[in-house]
């Protein structure tokens, strides 16, 4: 698996799990179950799994990238204050 290999690398890695609106059969919230589930299973201290998400302008408003924003919202340290607005 990538984010073993990249953990196992030594490397500073920004390891990005890409959410997409590609299968019916393992769809964005089948997705975030199973990005969850390695973020809470996986320790590192140079490497992080973060999100990776391509449908921010194909769909705004729609109920996948809703879905990612809501995990996002989950994980924010921070307000979100210029992502937030634009899908209202």
């Amino acid at each position: 698996m990538g984010l073993k290999a990249s953990a196992d690398s030594g490397a500073r890695v920004f390891f990005g799990y890409a959410f997409q609106n590609s299968s019916a059969d393992f769809g964005v919230p089948e997705q975030i179950a199973q990005w969850k589930n390695l973020k809470s299973s996986f320790e590192s201290n140079t490497t992080d799994l973060v999100i990776a998400y391509d449908d921010w302008s194909g769909n705004p408003a729609g109920e996948n990238t809703r879905a990612v924003i809501d995990l996002i919202k989950t994980l924010a340290m921070y307000p979100l204050p210029s992502l937030i607005p634009l899908f209202h």
